[in-house]
């Protein structure tokens, strides 16, 4: 099974003054089996789609290792979030292509039913009466925040006063039969949250949510010595390295991780088992309609103590979705449907974007038992073990005929033949001018190209250009390779009447002596003449004059020449 397509919506806001997205993102897959995630923005979906198309859906772990080390810089929150869309919808493909839910998956359900507590409870009147009337509707607690001013300006000690008082008419509202909480949205400064929190003790809260920002942990840590009530903190958080910190340091008693902010299922698996190890509880903050049902999921499958928020008194159900998560009396079921047990209509939702071709990662080192461990120039552009032939075609490599009809490939795959790859040190060797240009060009990436099977074999000129610049020129709208870099940067057309002066004699080189012809950079032109023979030794001046012009290239040009080999050189196209 492979994925084949990916699609990204934008449904009908429900609440467009909060910033948690709901796009759904559809994987369809060529099993005709499609998953189904939510969250993201269109960019950064797109980004991380292009990535999985022709991949195995089945080894999510496997994909998740991808984009979250695709990129030169780790993964934002943004990206995880986008990530975590992506995930989900692996998820529901694996579910359903074993005709399981999600849970199964997971380990099996470790409870019956998931407690919840309600945000923004309808209004009943008054403070008690609202509290009383959401455990009458079967939830577990009924949350409030300090008090806020409505659009007046906020004077933190009168708002402590207040919010106190409020508090206190809560408590009775719930009687010994309910509990209630308190979010104080980071609104207070260390002085006021710790009165706050001594005023409200004696109240017995479940937790208190947000006493302050999340930046300084050190800060959190000052605040948990001065008070006695349970905190609940990480609403924002992103992966498990945000909340590792404060979990190891015992800062919180619940956290507020959710779906798909963390980077999805995958990565709130680990979270949980984290937050086990130090008898943390988990309270995800209230999301998406899909995400939600794949929180029910993760979250009836953890032995961890759990609730979930729910905002208002009942979980919305969108036009576009047929079926969703299963709420009643105020709490939350697992769904035996398979995968996540949500199903699509397409109604009511704006197709925001549509990623069928495969994009390549930063390259990939590999461990030995194939692995990934991170970036490195000598990587691979792919996430492949074993390629299918239409992952081959995904990878963009094509195939050329050279001579006893034998095929020869070239692809930026130079883990396989590493001999091929120009050293650093061969920088060196450049005119001053272009290695000043060429470390000012600090976007551009360089490139490491083999040549694949067998070193030895002859072979023709060919029209190979580097990867990334094939996706720079198909989102311009062009999948046609063979006019290369020429018509992106002028410079090139000035370097490539310089080189097809001398070079343009030499194609029929093997490609034997082209690896020995690349190593002696630095000799004298009389050495490489006595060692190599005169057409050899002028290939190695023409490169040297190409690579001049290469290195000024502005970053534009994605891949700088300079760095090719002359294997590489030889099957420009110029060459024709």
């Amino acid at each position: 099974m492979n994925i084949t397509r990916i699609r990204c919506y934008r449904p009908e806001r429900h609440n467009p003054s909060l910033s948690q997205s709901d796009m759904v993102v559809l994987v369809e897959t060529d099993a005709g089996i499609t998953g189904i995630g939510e969250g993201g923005s269109p960019d950064t979906v797109a980004q991380c789609a292009a990535m999985l198309i022709g991949a195995d859906p089945h080894r999510i772990q496997h994909l998740w290792q991808l984009l979250y080390r695709g990129f030169f810089y780790p993964a934002g929150r943004e990206k995880l979030h986008a990530i975590g869309a992506l995930d989900l919808a692996l998820w529901d493909i694996k579910g359903k292509a074993l005709g399981v839910p999600v849970y199964e998956l997971l380990g099996g359900l470790a409870r019956d039913h998931i407690e919840c507590y309600s945000t923004a409870f309808p209004w009943q009147g008054d403070q008690a009466s609202t509290a009383r009337a959401c455990v009458e509707a079967g939830f577990r607690a009924y949350r409030t925040s300090v008090a806020d001013p409505a659009g007046a300006a906020f004077h933190a000690r009168r708002m402590v006063d207040v919010t106190s008082e409020q508090c206190r008419a809560i408590a009775e509202g719930v009687g010994a039969q309910g509990e209630w909480c308190i979010d104080f949205h980071t609104r207070l400064d260390m002085p006021d949250a710790i009165r706050l929190c001594s005023l409200i003790e004696g109240l017995n809260p479940l937790f208190v949510e947000d006493p302050l920002r999340s930046e300084n942990a050190d800060a959190l840590a000052m605040l948990r010595s001065q008070v006695r009530v349970p905190l609940a903190v990480g609403e924002q958080f992103g992966d498990r390295w945000d909340s590792n910190t404060l979990l190891e340091r015992r800062l919180t008693d619940y956290l507020r991780v959710t779906l798909p902010n963390v980077g999805g299922i995958t990565e709130l698996l680990k979270i949980a088992v984290i937050c086990e190890t130090h008898y943390v509880g988990l309270v995800p903050h209230f999301t998406g309609p899909i995400a939600t049902a794949a929180l029910v999921h993760v979250m009836a499958a953890q032995a961890v103590p759990v609730m979930m928020e729910i905002l208002g008194g009942a979980l919305r159900q969108p036009p576009h979705l047929a079926q969703a998560a299963l709420f009643r009396d105020g709490k939350l079921w697992p769904n035996a449907a398979p995968g996540l047990g949500v199903e699509f209509v397409e109604q009511n939702v704006t197709l925001l974007a549509e990623i069928s071709e495969y994009a390549a990662p930063v390259p990939q080192l590999r461990r030995p038992d194939g692995s990934y461990t991170n970036w490195g120039v000598g990587g691979e552009s792919g996430f492949r073990i074993q390629d299918s032939e239409a992952q081959r075609d995904a990878r963009l490599r094509w195939s050329h005929r050279g001579h006893r009809g034998r095929s020869v490939s070239f692809g930026c795959l130079a883990s396989r033949v590493s001999r091929l790859a120009v050293s650093r040190s061969a920088c060196r060797f450049l005119p001053r001018r272009a290695r000043r240009a060429r470390s000012r060009a600090g976007r551009m990436y360089r490139a490491s190209w083999c040549v694949s099977p067998g070193a030895q074999r002859r072979v023709s000129t060919t029209s190979v250009i580097p990867h990334a610049q094939v996706l720079k020129r198909r989102a311009m709208g062009d999948r046609k390779p063979a006019d290369g870099l020429l018509q992106i940067d002028p410079l090139y057309a000035h370097a490539q009447a310089a080189f097809q002066r001398v070079a343009r004699p030499l194609t029929d080189c093997t490609v034997g002596s082209l690896v020995d012809a690349s190593r002696p950079l630095g000799m004298t032109r009389e050495r490489n003449v006595q060692q190599h023979g005169p057409r050899t030794s002028s290939l190695i001046e023409a490169e040297r004059l190409f690579r001049g012009y290469s290195c000024l290239l502005s970053p534009v040009s994605c891949l700088p020449v300079s760095c090719l080999p002359v294997s590489c050189l030889l099957t420009s196209p110029f060459c024709h």
